[in-house]
């Protein structure tokens, strides 16, 4: 159970920190206040990959084709106001866990090739596929690297 994070530069959010989460919590908005974005924040939290991030692609319903005619905007939708000269960083802290979770984006898309090359057991062929056409473009220009530092906390039950 999350306890507390601060979240920066993700999204709509620049510089957001909540704490004092119980068992059940309820996060409510209306259109367009980041309650997705809040969500997906949990989910790299929980999950910080390249893998994650696709998941996230997929349900934001940017396709491969997306990516290809369009590919700043699939990358800068991450950062806040789309500057992705900016780092995304979220701490958090759980029960038994704290961490912090740092995207960047950069210039180099051979890690999210070679990730998704790797993947043999991806359910998904339209993401493979994309994969393949990556290497094949001269348009896509940035990727995302994601770096996480996450331990056990030293509380005591």
């Amino acid at each position: 159970m999350i306890q507390s994070f601060e979240i920066n530069n993700f999204r709509c959010f620049h510089k957001t920190k909540a704490t004092g989460f119980s068992r059940i919590n309820l996060f409510g908005g209306k259109n367009n206040a980041g309650k997705t974005a809040l969500l997906e924040v949990l989910l790299l939290m929980g999950n910080p990959s390249n893998q994650t991030i696709t998941n996230i692609l997929a349900m934001r319903s940017i396709s491969p084709e997306d990516m290809i005619k369009y590919p700043n905007n699939a990358w800068n939708n991450f950062f806040y106001q789309q500057n992705n000269t900016n780092t995304i960083s979220l701490d958090f802290i759980s029960e038994n866990k704290k961490g912090n979770v740092l995207i960047k984006c950069d210039e180099i898309v051979d890690d999210f090739i070679e990730f998704i090359e790797k993947d043999r057991n991806a359910k998904d062929k339209e993401i493979l596929d994309f994969a393949k056409t990556l290497s094949e473009t001269d348009q896509i220009k940035s990727s995302l690297h994601i770096n996480s530092n996450i331990s056990l906390s030293d509380r005591k039950s």
